[in-house]
């Protein structure tokens, strides 16, 4: 009897899942006509859905998806830091980074914290979360912009954005036990150094295996180092980032055919296929269905919204006008900064499944940036209008 109630749960879970997956990319068809970004289609069609079922469904299903998601997603963005490209344009970058992150981050802070009342540790690190801008969003984005200073700034910039952001929420959910923490470390650091070391030697003999062979040795040793890290409760987050940044840089120097480079970016390619065909669908239609619809409070969406784009939009403006002298580029940039996406959502969410969230609150602060990169899309379609 267990067991049949056991079967039909599982039956219901995989249901779900495919309707979610359904319902994401039936939308994603037809808002594409209008431009609007895939994400924001999902996470549309799970509103949809919870309008019309409540967000009661919750399944360990769910959770194991997006918290594997999320080690995807950040393994992805390890992999797809171009450290030379931040070199080229590091100084400024950094600088319009650290000037609107901090902007962003006061004004964020100062509505969570004093006027919302959230406890001090949370508002920290949702200021910072919120302060981060999408690199993967910039660069689709940038597209349609001409001025290619812009464009390089602005990817800089929204870099340097996604790695602090990485960090410091790491580093936040790890804090909750340093004594624990440090026991950790001295468990799995002697095992990550042994697998770095495995993924050093296979960078060096890459000529003589086949790449699908080493795609499939550093996807399986990504699974063992998160696997490890989960288990000995340390930061399986930072851990997948800074695996796909080592993966991307072990071999630099010694790739004079660039063989081991063209590896890493089909895997790069295949990462991406397989997140943007199920993996992220799933993840924002479940965003949609996890918030509690009557709990979203308006005016705290207003006050986070404007506090989120007055900052960015200042903060990398103001320094950008002094950088690139012209005012039609710092504005472009200070809009373009605005632009939310993966990776904000996932650490969202990643706090809310780790309990550091109620569902009410959860449901404000899930909203915010979807509705910040709507409005900034439709600005950038604006400019480049009138540009």
């Amino acid at each position: 009897m267990e067991r049949n109630l056991t079967v039909n749960k599982l039956i219901i879970d995989i249901t779900l899942i495919l309707l979610l997956l359904s319902l994401a990319k039936i939308f994603e068809a037809f808002l594409r006509y209008i431009h609007i970004e895939p994400f924001i289609s999902w996470f549309i069609a799970g509103i949809i859905l919870n309008i019309v079922v409540g967000n009661n469904i919750s399944t360990q299903y769910f959770e194991n998806i997006i918290r594997f998601t999320a080690i995807l997603i950040v393994f992805l963005m390890g992999l797809s830091t171009d450290v030379e490209f931040l070199k080229h344009r590091a100084r400024n970058s950094i600088i319009i980074g650290i000037f609107g992150i901090s902007l962003t981050f006061i004004l964020t802070f100062i509505v969570l914290h004093i006027i919302i009342r959230i406890s001090l540790s949370l508002s920290l690190i949702l200021s910072i979360i919120l302060s981060n801008t999408a690199s993967e969003i910039v660069s689709v984005a940038t597209k349609a912009i001409s001025h290619l200073d812009v464009k390089d700034y602005a990817i800089g910039a929204s870099i340097f954005d996604d790695i602090l952001a990485i960090v410091f929420t790491s580093i936040y959910l790890m804090l909750t036990n340093p004594i624990k923490i440090i026991n950790s470390a001295m468990i799995g650091i002697p095992i990550f150094i042994a697998i770095i070391t495995l993924i050093y030697v296979f960078s060096r003999i890459y000529i003589v295996v086949r790449k699908e062979f080493l795609k499939s040795i550093f996807i399986a040793l990504l699974f063992i180092s998160t696997a490890i890290a989960i288990y000995i409760e340390f930061s399986e987050i930072l851990i997948a980032f800074l695996l796909g940044l080592f993966i991307k840089y072990v071999s630099r120097g010694h790739d004079h055919l660039l063989r081991y480079a063209s590896i890493v970016s089909e895997l790069r390619d295949d990462l991406e296929k397989i997140l943007n065909i199920f993996f992220l669908p799933i993840l924002f239609t479940s965003i949609g269905l996890m918030i509690n619809i009557s709990s979203i409070n308006i005016n705290n969406i207003i006050m986070l919204a404007l506090a989120m784009s007055i900052g960015k939009f200042l903060g990398c403006s103001i320094p950008s006008y002094y950088i690139v002298k012209d005012r039609l580029k710092s504005i472009e940039l200070g809009v373009i900064m605005n632009l939310r996406g993966f990776l904000e959502n996932t650490l969202i969410l990643t706090l809310f499944i780790h309990g550091y969230m109620d569902t009410a609150f959860y449901s404000t602060i899930a909203v915010t940036p979807i509705i910040v990169t709507l409005a900034t899309l439709v600005v950038i379609q604006i400019i480049k209008f009138y540009s």
